[in-house]
């Protein structure tokens, strides 16, 4: 028992130390503002939107709704997650497991949905892996949380999971252990409808967003090739294998770092608890440190630590952003008898600089609005006849870059209201014609 206290002590302080050299991502700054929702006592889906299940949110919220508006208890919450979970990791893998921690720091964001569904997912590996005559009903328990957490990884693991366990099908019903209270939860709180739409009915438009980062590809196979030597050479063909396959559905439809480094983690994870091999083994080791050091020193580089008393405080971020965040919500406050939309990357950021919450129109991405994605925007227009309403557009609208903003609203923006001004960032300002 004291080794574990000690090797969670450990762990907790490597991940606080690795995530105070890391600079804040974007994504981090939207999960956090989902938890930030839910603890200012917003309802997923009814009052803002997200597109994966509402466990998450729910789950790192706490810390917030005690303490307020501080991003350092968000991932404090996240250092003691992570940590428990790699003390089952180091149970497992020994010494080895520093090195599936370099590959799990050396990516952003660091912290969010993905990285806890991945961690979930590190524990159905575990199970697979050991010898528990039940493991297979905690496989269920565990895949049915991550169904309901993020969806398509779910319902691709469940694929798997039935027919590994074809033969004993009874035990697959423990996948409703974790399903049916959030289903409850869902109901008692009005939101089953909305729930579908947005995690189900809008997938669909979410596959607009396909985009490819060939650097972050040639990463991505430094792993992948000696895993494929590994099934092909290996005798015993292992069921972790299928569960490793169906989990790199996390990359599609982005293939960006962020979602390729999310599906290599469990590949190195293998390779580590499964090789024998001294080449593959000295060549994963290298790789695992030299990319966690080359992302430890970009990340750093042109960075800096938030001391200002705001959300931020304790945060590695980009140099502009205080300035930025400083400008905007004076920018705002000009406005203060407006009401404003912000349909940009930053609304987060921005929105939680100034202690507000966030809603349906601070994630206009696509797939993020459900089926019908005129209907918010008729739903603004509507909203916007009886008052001054402002619209910021993302400066990313206008540029030959890959974005993910919904052209719909930006459309609309432009052809109902008068432009007023490009600011200083290249963002373009509306406001309605009242």
């Amino acid at each position: 028992m004291k080794k574990r206290i000690l090797t969670f002590l450990l762990f907790f302080a490597a991940f606080l130390i690795a995530s105070s050299l890391i600079v804040l991502a974007v994504d981090e700054v939207y999960s956090y503002g989902t938890s930030y929702n839910v603890a200012n006592g917003l309802l997923p889906y009814r009052d803002f939107n997200i597109i994966i299940g509402p466990i998450y949110c729910i789950l790192f919220s706490p810390l917030i709704k005690l303490f307020g508006n501080y991003f350092i208890l968000f991932k404090l919450e996240h250092c003691i997650f992570y940590a428990l979970i790699f003390v089952l990791i180091y149970e497992k893998l020994g010494l080895k497991s520093i090195f599936l921690f370099f590959i799990f720091c050396a990516r952003d964001p660091l912290f969010g949905y993905n990285s806890f569904v991945l961690l979930l997912f590190l524990i159905v590996l575990l199970l697979q892996d050991s010898k528990l005559k039940s493991k297979n009903i905690y496989i269920g328990i565990m895949i049915g949380l991550i169904i309901m957490s993020k969806q398509n990884i779910g319902f691709c693991l469940l694929i798997i999971y039935l027919f590994i366990n074809r033969h004993n099908i009874k035990e697959c019903f423990s996948i409703f252990i974790s399903i049916v209270p959030v289903i409850l939860y869902l109901i008692l709180t009005s939101t089953l409808k909305e729930y579908i739409n947005f995690c189900y009915l809008g997938v669909v438009s979410f596959f607009d967003n396909f985009y490819i980062n060939y650097s972050a590809i040639v990463g991505y196979l430094i792993f992948f090739v000696p895993f494929i030597y590994m099934i092909i050479t290996r005798k015993k063909k292992d069921p972790e294998i299928l569960y490793i396959i169906a989990f790199q559905s996390i990359i599609v439809p982005i293939f960006d770092s962020s979602h390729i480094f999310a599906g290599l983690i469990p590949i190195a994870f293998y390779i580590l608890l499964k090789n024998n091999n001294y080449v593959i083994d000295y060549y994963i080791k290298t790789f695992t440190t030299v990319f966690f050091l080359s992302f430890l020193i970009t990340s750093v580089k042109d960075s800096q630590m938030i001391t200002e008393d705001n959300y931020l405080k304790y945060q590695r971020v980009n140099k502009y952003v205080p300035n930025y965040l400083e400008e905007y919500s004076k920018y705002i406050d000009k406005y203060d008898d407006y009401r404003v939309f912000l349909f940009m990357e930053n609304s987060y950021l921005i929105k939680l600089y100034r202690n507000e919450t966030l809603d349906f129109y601070d994630m206009i991405d696509k797939g993020n609005v459900g089926k019908d994605e005129t209907y918010y925007v008729k739903k603004m227009q509507e909203e916007c006849k009886d008052k001054k309403c402002m619209f910021i557009l993302d400066s990313c609208f206008y540029k030959k870059i890959y974005y993910q903003g919904l052209e719909v609203f930006k459309d609309s923006v432009e052809e109902n209201n008068q432009f007023l001004e490009i600011l200083p960032s290249g963002d373009r300002v509306y406001i309605n014609k009242k």
